[in-house]
């Protein structure tokens, strides 16, 4: 029976995780829930790979970490489930490939191919590429080649390839999703972000705007950014570092 707690490796993470790879891992939760951990409180997860995971929770829900007020470095996301499933509670959602729920901190450098999915059509739902929503947190340098599942009907849905709604910018990021890079309180949120519908659409142009933006984000960035995009013959974009 689900509960209100955290599920994921660390069910509160205080403190470092780094250079780790999750194979074949499954986490369901509640409240909040991801592979590394429930929730970030304050802690840094860096260079972690999670392939063939399986998530799903309630309410935050994310492939590396169900809610974050810490910081999410160089983590990616492969051939892997993220599901919000609320169908035993009538709740907001907040789901995303990388994290469900930002607040504080960012996410730097982290890729997802995830299938992110919600299965209830409540209200006030947030389902992003990369973050499902984030608040005084930024995204930078981060992509999205996954897909994001939604039903029919939900009130106040707030769905972007990158975020599902911010209040803050996101810098330098990408998607390749057809639809919005996400929704933001925020005027000219998204800065040198691009929805590529295929490689082919990728150019120069766009990988030196992306490279500019995270360069703008460093001139004032409480946490720096040191990687940068390249493009790639056959594939989508690389970073860098």
């Amino acid at each position: 029976e689900k509960s209100y707690q955290q599920a994921g490796m660390f069910g509160i993470l205080e403190g470092v995780v780094k250079n780790v790879t999750f194979k074949d891992c499954s986490v369901t939760g509640a409240y909040n829930a991801g592979i590394v951990a429930g929730y970030n409180y304050g802690g840094t997860i860096s260079n972690v790979t999670v392939t063939g995971g399986s998530v799903t929770g309630v309410m935050y829900t994310g492939g590396i970490v169900g809610s974050s007020k810490g910081w999410i470095e160089g983590c990616s996301v492969t051939e892997s489930s993220v599901t919000d499933d609320d169908s035993e509670y009538d709740t907001t959602a907040d789901v995303g490939g990388i994290v469900g729920s930002q607040n504080g901190g960012g996410v730097i450098g982290c890729t997802s191919d995830a299938t992110v999915s919600l299965t209830t059509a409540n209200s006030y739902q947030y389902i992003g590429g990369i973050v499902g929503y984030a608040s005084d947190s930024v995204v930078i340098a981060s992509g999205f080649t996954g897909a994001l599942i939604n039903p029919e009907g939900c009130s106040y849905l707030h769905k972007g390839g990158i975020v599902g709604s911010t209040s803050d910018a996101v810098y330098g990021s990408w998607t390749s999703c057809s639809y919005n890079l996400g929704e933001s309180t925020v005027a000219d949120a998204f800065v040198g972000c691009y929805s590529f519908a295929d490689t082919a659409t990728i150019n120069e142009a766009n990988i030196t705007a992306m490279n500019q933006a995270i360069d703008t984000y460093n001139q004032s960035a409480a946490a720096i950014c040191n990687y940068t995009w390249r493009m790639s013959t056959d594939s989508w974009p690389v970073l860098s570092k």
